[in-house]
């Protein structure tokens, strides 16, 4: 559900679409065409932050904003809530405050823990990881790297992260992260 405006952004009225508490909608599925067109927008922003030299650093549904130019459709459900079909829908991607322009050379390097949990990458390469992370959610509904608030969670994220993309760390790996 379109909880309220947010407000008026750089490409017009701006809606929050998911809240604080990542709630769901009852039809958690986006299609595969829905999911291909933003796919592409975020894309493109993303090449447009790398050639101005930013990382975003936070990249995530709720840093996605859709722009209000697309047309709507709401749809009835069995459960009582209200479906939303987009069409048309350009996005804008909004939160900077994690982000860092990139190092100049020679200077110093991005912080390494920056993002947020269910979205950091293992080696940290930040925004391309992150945005297949936001991919897969919007076509299965579900996050792909569930996090914990436990003292171990960025390991036990680490090992989830192998057991899920199904490609272990052999001894060479090791003994190359562990000279990092």
């Amino acid at each position: 559900e379109v909880q309220k405006i947010l407000g008026e952004g750089v490409f017009g009225l701006v809606y929050e679409v998911v809240n604080k508490k990542r709630e769901r909608l009852a039809a958690k599925r986006a299609s595969e065409n829905f999911v291909q067109s933003i796919g592409r927008q975020i894309v493109s922003a993303m090449c447009h932050l790398d050639v101005i030299g930013v990382f975003h650093l936070d990249l995530k549904p709720e840093n996605i904003y859709f722009v209000d130019d697309g047309k709507f459709e709401l749809t009835p459900l069995s459960s009582g809530h209200l479906s939303i079909v987009l069409q048309n829908t350009r996005i804008q991607i909004g939160d900077f405050g994690c982000s860092k322009f990139h190092p100049e050379d020679g200077g110093e390097p991005v912080p390494k823990i920056v993002q947020t949990q269910n979205y950091r990458s293992p080696e940290v390469f930040i925004d391309v990881w992150s945005f297949g992370a936001v991919m897969s959610e919007m076509y299965t509904g579900e996050l792909l790297f569930y996090g914990s608030e436990d003292e171990h969670s960025a390991a036990n994220q680490f090992n989830m992260m192998q057991d899920i993309v199904g490609q272990y760390m052999n001894r060479e790996m090791w003994k190359k992260a562990k000279r990092l």
